[in-house]
Parts: C-alpha cells; structure tokens; sequence
C-alpha cells in the first residue's frame, strides 16, 4: 500500500513539472553507471590498500589517513554547495524546456514576426539564465578539483618526508 501512495505522489509531481525529470535523466544514467563502478572501485581498493599498509608499518597508516580525513570534510561541505547549485540548474533547465516546447507547439499558430522577436530575446533570457548556473556549478567542481589536489599533493609529501624519517631512524638503529 506505501508502494503504491508512493508512486502516486511520484507521479502527481511529475504531471506538475514533467521536464524536470526528463532533464534529468541523463544524470540517473550517471550516477547508476559511472557513479556505481566508481564507488565499488574505490571501497573495493580502499580497503585492499588499508589491509596491506597496516601489515606493512600501522603509523604509516595512521599518517596517510590525515588527508583522507581533509578530502572527506572538503567533500561534505562541497557536496552540499554543488547539490544546491544542480537543483537551481535544473530548474533553469527544465524552464528553458518548458519555454522551448511552448514555443514549438505554438509556432504553426502564431507567425507574426514581432512575435517571433520577442519570442526570441525570452529565449535568450532563459539560455543565459541556465548558462549561468551551470557555470556556477563548474566553479565548485573547479574549486573541489583544486582543493583535492592540494590536500593529495600535501599528503604524498607528508607520507616521503614520515618515510625518510622511518628510514633514518633504521639506518641508525642498524649502525648501533
């Protein structure tokens, strides 16, 4: 009985702003392909990785866990900057869809030439509006790349500078 409310109200939601969720569908395809293999990929091979580097030294471990610490916090804040910023850009999206459907529908009703005019400029209005977020969008995903970048780049040094340490250490101990 919830199943089937449920799908109900999917469907109430869809009659009202049915562009929305043809718009995204695209996405759907993403995170259930791309997103899916990624994600098994990285547990698969994280976990692998963490067995194998606590056989090899535990602090060692410990030491590289830092910046996976820092990427995680950097991911939750972004998450939900990007989350926001996709669902105005689908909104925007789904708008220029609504506007471009309404004017193919009514093209072979209304011919006259002011009309197309200004047709025209509302179009551009609605194509600039959904340029708009989605650039913001690529300067969050910009803005993470770099972030990520940076917290990898200062772990990997991190990580050589704790091994040149542990490796003098030894040579030390060897000679005593």
């Amino acid at each position: 009985m919830k199943l089937i409310k449920y799908l109900i109200s999917i469907f109430e939601i869809m009659e009202k702003n049915p562009s929305l969720y043809t718009n995204d569908l695209s996405t759907i395809r993403q995170a259930f392909g791309s997103g899916t293999l990624m994600l098994v990929d990285a547990v698969a091979l994280g976990i692998m990785a963490f067995i194998k580097m606590s056989e090899i030294n535990f602090i060692l471990l410990l030491v590289c866990l830092i910046p996976l610490v820092l990427i995680s916090g950097v991911l939750m804040i972004m998450r939900r900057r990007i989350s926001k910023k996709v669902k105005l850009d689908l909104e925007a999206f789904s708008n220029m869809s609504d506007y471009v459907q309404e004017d193919f529908s009514g093209i072979s009703v209304i011919k006259a030439y002011v009309k197309e005019k200004r047709r025209e400029f509302l179009f551009l209005d609605h194509n600039k509006n959904n340029m708009d977020t989605t650039m913001k969008i690529v300067g969050d995903q910009a803005l993470l790349n770099v972030l990520i970048g940076s917290i990898i780049s200062i772990g990997i040094k991190k990580l050589k500078t704790q091994n040149g340490i542990v490796l003098l250490m030894s040579r030390i101990l060897l000679k005593q």
